[in-house]
């Protein structure tokens, strides 16, 4: 944190010093646009340490040492029907940003679709599997589903569940061993 501050104010130094020299020389366009610069790294740099601090606050609260424990930690809150922890997803609703709850549900949709490894053909080459996501979005409260994926998407999905049902209905009429040829 004390590298990454250094480096802020190195930067911010950097674009007031350029400022002044353009100042000093008469062009106040210029220095006005570096002045604007420096207002907006400052807020973005802002922006950007909050929400690398809920991120952490998060991963202490699923005790998660690196982003892929974390999300599987959030997953397996998310599912076993009521049985997962609905708490934590509580506050980890609280903790983020609606974007940020996003790239959760984003990734969880990915996870959801995740194949079994005993699973080939096109489901292998996609890497998606639809039972796999159907058997996952059914273990799923509703109350986690609208925790992790907001009321705006929770209808949209369960459209999609709808259609993956129907192709995972007609997936389960293939015949693989091929003993009908």
């Amino acid at each position: 944190r004390r590298v990454e501050s250094a480096l802020t104010e190195d930067m911010i130094a950097l674009l007031q010093r350029n400022a002044n020299d353009y100042r000093t020389a008469g062009d106040i366009t210029t220095a006005n646009g570096f002045e604007r610069s420096i207002r907006s790294f400052r807020q973005a740099d802002r922006f950007t340490r909050l929400s690398m601090e809920r991120w952490q606050s998060v991963e202490r609260m699923f005790n998660a040492p690196n982003a892929e424990s974390l999300y599987r930690s959030i997953t397996n809150a998310a599912l076993s029907k009521g049985k997962g922890d609905l708490q934590r997803l509580r506050v980890l609703g609280r903790t983020l940003r609606r974007e940020e709850m996003d790239e959760v549900a984003s990734s969880l949709i990915s996870q959801f679709g995740e194949p079994v490894g005993s699973v080939r053909g096109i489901t292998q080459q996609l890497g998606f599997s639809v039972n796999s996501f159907l058997t996952r979005w059914q273990n799923m409260t509703p109350e986690a589903r609208h925790i992790l994926f907001g009321g705006r998407h929770v209808g949209a999905l369960d459209d999609l569940v709808r259609v993956v049902n129907r192709l995972a209905n007609v997936e389960a009429t293939y015949n693989t061993s091929r003993s009908a040829t």
